[in-house]
């Protein structure tokens, strides 16, 4: 987790302070950042702006306040926080609706592990298979498709009836699939007609 408050550094450095409110800066075409937008997107909150940020030419008020340009960042009021994770944690509890976590700690711990499996495998390959550019570096995320019609069952949402962080996580993975040219097992393909009845994620699937 990285925090600062832009008080401080904007005193330190004699720089203008950006557009006060809440404002979420994500790096394009990165599966972290799509999650964290698709969240800060279904909170909708008033006045709030999501910004995707070219690396090579990141905008001067985002350097003042992050000079080591860690994306996501959200900014709201004097608090800078990085890290797609801690970002939708805070925006879960300040803005806690809609809910994106289940009420009981059970449900909440299931939803933890899904993430951690995004973490640890299904992110990572993904992002390799979206760089690569030979069809061998993308057999791996071709083998998870396949695996990816027995994860899914008849449940209205991931984990159950509730639409959670999880929900949105596989909403990236199965944009990503597509976006490969790689088809989708019956079950998965039901369940991502599912996630586009909400309307963010409708958007999201359409967006090029």
């Amino acid at each position: 987790m990285s925090m600062v408050t832009r008080r401080s550094r904007l005193a330190t450095l004699g720089k203008p302070a950006p557009q006060a409110g809440l404002m979420l800066y994500v790096a394009p075409k990165d599966p972290w950042n799509d999650w964290s937008a698709l969240a800060f997107a279904e909170k909708d909150v008033d006045d709030a702006r999501c910004e995707r940020i070219d690396p090579t030419r990141p905008n001067e008020d985002l350097l003042v306040i992050n000079p080591e340009l860690r994306l996501p960042a959200l900014a709201d009021r004097e608090l800078l926080l990085t890290g797609a994770r801690v970002v939708v944690e805070y925006l879960d509890e300040r803005y806690p609706h809609p809910r994106l976590m289940p009420q009981d700690p059970a449900g909440r711990a299931k939803v933890r592990m899904v993430l951690e499996q995004f973490a640890t495998e299904l992110f990572p390959v993904l992002q390799d298979a979206l760089t690569a550019k030979s069809a061998k570096a993308k057999s791996p995320i071709a083998q998870q498709v396949l695996n990816s019609g027995r994860w899914f069952g008849g449940k209205a949402y991931f984990l159950g009836v509730e639409y959670t962080r999880a929900d949105l996580a596989w909403a990236v993975w199965l944009k990503g699939v597509q976006s490969l040219g790689l088809k989708l097992p019956e079950n998965a393909q039901r369940y991502r007609d599912k996630l586009a009845t909400r309307p963010v994620l409708a958007a999201y699937f359409k967006a090029v």
